[in-house]
Formats: C-alpha cells, structure tokens, sequence
C-alpha cells in the first residue's frame, strides 16, 4: 500500500461514524476506528493488543462477525451485543489477495 493509500484508509478509518475494525485472519486485531472504544468499553489501543477471540469470550463482543467471517471466507451481517449493554448491526467483508484471506474489514453501527 502506498504512502498515499495509507493516508487515505486512516482518514477514512479515524473519521468514520460506525465503528470498524480491521481484522488479521488470525483473529488479531489490526486497527480499530477510536468510536469504537465507547461501543466496545475498552480503548483503542487495549482494543488493538487484542484479537476478536478473546473479545468474544470475554464477552466484550457477542459473536463476533470477524470470526463468522475466517470461518466461512464470506460477507456476514448479523446482530452483535456488547459488554457496555448496547446492541449493534455488524457487517463484515473478507479481503483476499490471489485468494488468499489477508484480512476482514468489519464495522457495526448502534442500533
């Protein structure tokens, strides 16, 4: 990716009114948007040394979208509930490369 390119997805990424994540297809968690630490209860940073399976069993996230996502290589939407009590609509899209899962891009928005 480009300087440019990097520039760009931050902007998107940071300006974002839903809150996305972007997920490594081990689960691992790449960047998150900062609205998502209000959602999620927990900051951006403790959110990125983190991976979507712990998330979800820790219950901060319940499922988790990412992970229905590696699980099948296809687009999920489904109704997620958080551990600050709130509930989401969570979509989330693979991101192959020579088809090859390199990542999930996922974002939910307060319902």
């Amino acid at each position: 990716m480009s300087e440019h390119d990097a520039l760009i997805l931050k902007t998107i990424i940071d300006t974002a009114h839903d809150h996305f994540f972007i997920v490594a297809p081990d689960g691992r968690i790449r960047d998150v948007s900062p609205g998502a630490a209000a959602v999620y209860g927990m900051s951006r940073e403790a959110l990125c040394a983190t991976s979507v399976q712990r998330l979800e069993a820790d219950g901060v996230l319940t499922p988790s979208v990412s992970l229905e996502v590696i699980r099948t290589g296809r687009p999920v939407q489904l109704e997620q509930r958080t551990g600050t009590g709130r509930r989401v609509i969570a979509q989330a899209h693979p991101v192959f490369q020579d088809e090859r899962l390199v990542a999930v891009v996922s974002r939910s928005m307060d319902m």
